[in-house]
């Protein structure tokens, strides 16, 4: 798992690798991220300029789709790269900043 800060100049905030049973738990958490989102009917012009971060899962060797993560106020929405449907979380904000805050030992 991968995550950056930014979509442009792709600054690593943090990479796991499933090596123990707590890694493998938070990166399943941070696959929550994306999934049971509910697409949103709003323009793709109106998602943020500067996204927050960007997020790829890597799953028996293949990197899934690669998300494109805006926190939003209390929420995270998101899209996925070469796509232009919006989605919202089920996350909320300050549960993803929580998430990506943990200690990673």
């Amino acid at each position: 798992m991968d995550l950056t800060q930014g979509y442009g100049h792709q600054t690593k905030l943090l990479h796991l690798n499933a090596s123990n049973a707590k890694n493998r738990q938070r990166i399943e958490d941070f696959a929550a991220v994306t999934e049971d989102a509910q697409p949103l009917d709003k323009d793709f012009s109106l998602f943020a300029y500067y996204p927050d971060m960007t997020l790829t899962i890597t799953r028996n060797g293949q990197a899934g789709p690669t998300a494109i993560v805006d926190i939003n106020g209390d929420y995270v929405d998101f899209y996925y790269s070469g796509e232009t449907q919006l989605y919202r979380s089920k996350m909320s904000s300050v549960d993803l900043k929580k998430l990506i805050h943990q200690p990673t030992k």
